[in-house]
């Protein structure tokens, strides 16, 4: 409701990939978009494949910068807000940070060693591994209960 109404406000509710939404839909909005809106004399030849992929017609002398705003804000829509942020956490889940492959690393190579001075079978190791686990979860969870 609030980005149909044109509403720049960032609220105290948004989720942070939603405020995140806002503020660069608000620079485009109010920077790119009057930006583009000079390409009309400095590069014509591109403002008008702009306007034509956007559907807009008439003669691109007689395009308001009102209306040209109206047509980009179909660029950034609450869909496409939505879709942003599904590729997003898509992409999280994907790919692997470097804290995280490190500690997947440190984990195995921790395991191995175990088993190698201790001369243990790996399943006999996991009731270990599987309480630092634990604990290492509840670490976690407990440190940003404490951070929000």
């Amino acid at each position: 409701a609030q980005l149909k109404a044109g509403s720049f406000e960032i609220a105290e509710a948004d989720t942070p990939s939603l405020r995140t939404f806002k503020l660069w839909r608000m620079h485009f909005l109010r920077t790119v978009v009057p930006r583009t809106l000079k390409w009309r004399v400095e590069n014509p030849g591109a403002f008008s494949e702009i306007i034509e992929s956007m559907g807009l017609t008439g003669a691109p002398a007689d395009l308001s910068l009102e209306e040209l705003q109206d047509a980009f804000e179909g660029c950034f829509s609450f869909a496409t807000y939505l879709a942003c942020s599904v590729r997003d956490a898509t992409e999280k889940l994907i790919h692997l940070e470097i804290h995280t492959m490190s500690a997947i690393v440190v984990h195995k190579a921790v395991f191995a060693a175990a088993h190698w001075i201790w001369h243990r079978r790996l399943y006999d190791l996991l009731p270990l591994v599987d309480l630092l686990c634990i604990f290492f979860i509840l670490t976690v969870w407990l440190f940003t209960l404490h951070v929000r």
